[in-house]
């Protein structure tokens, strides 16, 4: 069996998928760019840099001319390719990509997985997204979503049989080294107060992150927690992203919280990522919506740090109260400030805490399941028995 991978912008997640399936023998090509370069992929991969540099400043005319050659590369290996799947990650012009990456292979006889990693892609909803991805869930031969919350969703939302969906559970950053640095010395390369209660609030900055309900809940903590310092860490792409990125500001300077919140607003780079997670106490996610599963959860876990997140989504189902922190009402300041407190009181510090979270995430969101479910997926899209499930 070989199968393409065309890879999105979750190298992080791509790049152990395509490791632990190629541990099982598969030959794979992966379809990325520049971020998807590396010396250590197994024999069995074939990486062909069809997209380049990801870089987005540069001018508009660059960008036109870079995604032009993309398009021109991916059609050329789709027509030559003797891969039997092809398995798109991520689209960026739905639209267009519809035409390349779903009815192009099948006219040329080869089966086409998807990988939702949403219900439909982030960035808000309207009736012509709807009618684009009603037909991409329609005309794909299978699709995969990380947690039963996101396939009842989807059932839901695109009146598709529940057998065309497979529910495959994402396994942990990988790629994120840990070394031996402490958290003190962790908060100092960052500058962070030594003494102060951390809470980290990580990863691409987006609306529907809810970052202004952890700002408010600072205004019901108890005063013995004092001092408190929240670390927002991550990028602001696109317009609409950057435009909420100044709204959390403006609400930081309207609130008065200069001294409590700092902002490390771009790209993290990977050998800095640790530094954030050994520097909090804790991880808050206030998110608002949950049509998809949060990759900055197992970012998390792998870093052993609790957790305290909204109800919605797959939270309830990923995070055990008690054991990896807590879960509180979304969009309720209050409730999150309750249990922002019950944290600090209950759990925070236990000995062996972190190690405890690991050791839970290692057992339960490991490659080794994530990539065998992947491969069964796989092989039934193969069978020549197969029904297209079209509803």
């Amino acid at each position: 069996m070989k199968v393409c991978i065309i890879a999105g912008d979750n190298a992080d997640y791509i790049f152990s998928l395509v490791q632990a399936l190629a541990h099982l023998g598969l030959h794979i090509d992966l379809l990325g760019g520049n971020d998807y370069e590396h010396s250590d992929y197994p024999s069995h991969v074939t990486f062909y840099n069809v997209r380049g540099s990801t870089d987005n400043h540069v001018t508009s005319w660059v960008k036109i001319s870079r995604l032009t050659q993309y398009y021109v590369r991916c059609i050329k290996y789709l027509r030559k390719s003797s891969a039997d799947i092809i398995h798109i990650q991520f689209f960026r012009f739905l639209l267009l990509e519809l035409l390349i990456f779903v009815y192009l292979p099948k006219w040329f006889g080869k089966s086409v997985i998807y990988t939702a990693h949403n219900v439909q892609h982030k960035g808000g909803t309207n009736a012509f997204k709807y009618i684009l991805y009603k037909i991409l869930y329609q005309n794909v031969h299978h699709i995969i979503c990380h947690t039963t919350d996101l396939k009842n969703k989807i059932i839901q939302r695109y009146h598709l049989a529940p057998e065309k969906i497979s529910v495959v559970q994402r396994g942990l950053n990988s790629l994120s080294r840990q070394t031996s640095i402490s958290p003190y010395e962790a908060r100092e390369r960052l500058g962070v107060d030594p003494s102060a209660h951390v809470l980290l609030l990580f990863g691409r900055i987006r609306p529907y992150k809810g970052y202004e309900i952890a700002l408010e809940a600072l205004d019901y903590l108890p005063s013995h927690l004092s001092p408190v310092q929240v670390l927002i860490a991550g990028q602001a792409l696109r317009k609409v992203n950057s435009s909420y990125l100044q709204t959390v500001k403006q609400l930081v300077e309207q609130r008065k919280l200069q001294d409590r919140v700092t902002f490390y607003n771009y790209r993290i780079p990977e050998g800095d990522i640790e530094l954030f997670f050994k520097s909090a106490d804790v991880t808050i996610f206030p998110y608002l919506d949950g049509d998809f599963q949060s990759g900055v959860l197992f970012l998390t876990y792998r870093f052993g740090v609790p957790v305290i997140a909204s109800n919605v989504g797959s939270f309830p189902v990923a995070v055990q109260p008690g054991r990896h922190g807590y879960l509180f009402e979304t969009g309720n300041a209050k409730d999150l400030a309750a249990k922002i407190s019950q944290f600090y009181r209950e759990l925070y510090p236990q000995p062996h805490l972190c190690q405890s979270i690991r050791d839970y995430a290692e057992k339960h969101f490991s490659w080794n399941q994530t990539s065998a479910a992947t491969l069964e997926v796989y092989e039934r899209v193969l069978k020549p028995t197969r029904r297209e499930y079209r509803n």
